[in-house]
């Protein structure tokens, strides 16, 4: 009888530790105390205080190029062709997660787990093995809704079931801890913001390429108002109805219009809108910013680019300096020649890596260069108005992207007659009237 009372007892006993445990965790959380075993990326454990959160700087800012290649893309440029044969030079716009992925791998980067293992930390993973320090797609979601880049403790996403059962369990997102400013953020919450609302429309991808299509998420058929197809044609980009191409002809007409015309009559668009100051109220310090953001993403990322070439060189040499060590541990009879083999193929497999890495940078730093000296040769934010109402000298400083997209515009609208109409995001009710009659020359366009 003694054996079930004692089993009872131990029992109650392990129950009341647990509760108690819990209670002192939920304590913690409701006070905005950083409770976790390892830091998010980009932010590393105070020494001083365990429980509160420091940036660690050489992780930030890969997760502020990520919103930045995210929203407004890492500034680079291509050539596009018209129907006529003449080629002109636009920004390639934001990046796709994958597209962000290889190119963090492209510049040497390690994933999040990899690197917490390079600065020593005791990260412990059932999938460690297996991880090759590469970044994927879902690597970089993670980071892109991470609300603790914004300055939010967000704690309590998982629950143990029981202290008889181990295994975690998903927590509905209304009852996670979400304490603000708690530490210093990494990210602005209007860039946060914006990544947030051009996640949560249908991107898509081109094969191959490492941005997202221009206009996937915003463009729609004016009559049935489902989402248009991309198709190319002889080199040309066209946008048709769904609902036509895909489900029947006789539903709905084909809708067809050329991707240069519509960059050109939304960026003129744009342009009218902001230069007649009829965009929303809340959202001119957003353009403003967004602006000025673009010319720190082009001002400031030789700069970047000249630090990572640093570390990777430091690496190279490290790299080279293990095998020369490596190589007289074998020849001393330290280690095996299968050892030696073993590490040494490892070595420099990683070696390579570095060189390529090195390689690719030097070449983003030769494109950022010049890049910089072209557009600080064209226009000088210092002297000339942000609202400037001459295109050809004010788009230096503002260029279509998803992220200026989401920030001003709702939807657009394609019309069978090509008239395109431009739904904006008006706290005014009265302000889309004053704009509807705006037609643009050659184009038989409006916007609302």
């Amino acid at each position: 009888m003694a054996y079930p009372i004692n089993g009872l007892m131990n029992d109650r006993f392990a129950y009341k530790t647990s509760s108690d445990i819990r209670r002192t965790f939920d304590t913690k959380r409701r006070k905005g105390e950083f409770i976790g075993a390892f830091a998010p990326y980009g932010y590393s454990k105070s020494p001083e205080d365990k429980n509160s959160l420091i940036i660690d700087p050489e992780a930030a800012e890969v997760v502020k190029n990520i919103f930045q290649w995210y929203v407004c893309g890492d500034g680079s440029r291509e050539m596009a062709k018209r129907p006529d044969g003449t080629e002109w030079e636009r920004p390639k716009g934001s990046m796709s997660k994958e597209g962000i992925a290889r190119k963090l791998n492209a510049l040497g980067i390690l994933n999040p787990s990899a690197y917490k293992r390079s600065k020593r930390l005791k990260y412990q993973n059932p999938h460690a093995a297996e991880n090759d320090g590469l970044w994927q797609g879902g690597s970089v979601a993670k980071i892109l809704s991470n609300e603790m880049y914004v300055g939010t403790m967000v704690q309590g996403k998982q629950r143990v079931i029981s202290y008889k059962v181990h295994e975690r369990t998903a927590v509905p997102e209304a009852e996670w801890y979400k304490i603000p400013n708690t530490h210093e953020p990494i990210i602005d919450k209007k860039t946060f913001a914006l990544a947030q609302e051009i996640g949560k429309k249908d991107i898509r991808c081109a094969p191959g390429k490492q941005q997202n299509y221009l206009f996937s998420g915003f463009l729609k058929c004016a009559d049935c108002h489902k989402a248009m197809t991309r198709k190319t044609s002889k080199g040309i980009v066209y946008f048709n109805c769904s609902t036509y191409k895909r489900k029947s002809k006789e539903k709905c007409t084909i809708h067809s219009l050329r991707l240069d015309v519509l960059e050109s009559v939304v960026w003129t668009v744009i342009q009218k809108q902001i230069a007649a100051g009829t965009k929303p109220k809340k959202e001119t310090g957003m353009t403003k910013k967004f602006s000025t953001e673009q010319q720190k993403i082009k001002q400031q990322k030789a700069g970047r680019l000249k630090a990572l070439l640093k570390q990777r060189c430091q690496e190279e040499k490290k790299v080279e300096t293990l095998l020369t060590e490596l190589y007289l541990d074998w020849k001393n009879g330290d280690i095996s020649r299968e050892q030696y083999r073993k590490v040494k193929d490892r070595l420099e497999t990683r070696d390579r890596q570095i060189k390529a890495a090195v390689s690719h940078i030097e070449e983003e730093m030769t494109a950022a260069d010049s890049n910089i000296k072209d557009k600080m040769a064209a226009a000088d934010l210092e002297t000339k108005p942000f609202f400037c109402q001459d295109f050809p000298e004010n788009k230096n400083s503002l260029f279509l992207c998803q992220g200026l997209l989401a920030q001003m515009v709702k939807e657009i609208l394609i019309h069978e007659n090509r008239e395109i109409t431009m739904v904006f995001k008006f706290e005014d009710p009265y302000l889309p009237v004053l704009v509807s009659s705006s037609k643009i020359p050659g184009n038989g366009s409006s916007c609302q």
